[in-house]
């Protein structure tokens, strides 16, 4: 029965991912005047001039369509395609946290139908099998690991700006977490998932 209702499921979720696509370029100026006065009830200022290290320059007009449709996840996944950016990402979202914006992106009972359907109702993994694909990663060894990582084992996805190649993408990520971290010689850290243990 799951194998026949997953595909049908699945293809109206798609069909009303793509119907509510076409209906937020519809109103786009809506959305814009929207997004930007919920921002500002944050405190937070849309490409302004004299900026704070929070606000947020934008430099893809779709942005305010995608974050309609996409929501809180979009917001993520576009900073991450270079669609946004501030200089203090913490600081933007210490602000739209405190005024909880996030209750106002994810009030769309469509996307929560979706999102109910998708992730809950017809989620393929289960615990046992999260469990068993875990378990066939992790346990492959190390001599596999070695064959694709950087030298440090660093399990995590490296900084590429100006890197030629892994071990130097990875050292730079790591010198941006410090950077970021304000790390000093001497202090420690715990890193925990970030690299082979």
């Amino acid at each position: 029965m799951l194998g026949i209702l997953y595909p049908i499921v699945m293809g109206f979720i798609y069909v009303g991912k793509i119907f509510f696509s076409g209906f937020y370029w519809l109103i786009r100026d809506i959305l814009k005047v929207m997004s930007t006065n919920e921002m500002k009830r944050a405190g937070v200022k849309i490409n302004a001039k004299n900026s704070n290290p929070w606000d947020l320059r934008i430099f893809n007009e779709k942005f305010y369509q995608r974050l309609a449709a996409e929501q809180t996840l979009g917001l993520g996944e576009m900073y991450m395609e270079g669609w946004w950016e501030c200089d203090s990402v913490d600081g933007y979202f210490t602000k739209i946290i405190r005024a909880e914006l996030y209750r106002t992106l994810n009030r769309d009972p469509w996307h929560k139908l979706f999102h109910y359907l998708q992730f809950r109702v017809f989620n393929l993994q289960t615990t046992a099998r999260s469990w068993e694909v875990a378990e066939k990663h992790y346990n492959l060894g190390n001599d596999l690991f070695k064959s694709f990582l950087d030298s440090s084992m660093n399990y995590s996805c490296g900084y590429w700006r100006d890197a030629k190649n892994l071990e130097e993408a990875q050292h730079h990520k790591m010198e941006l977490i410090g950077k970021k971290l304000k790390l000093e010689p001497g202090m420690r850290i715990l890193d925990i998932g970030c690299g082979w243990g």
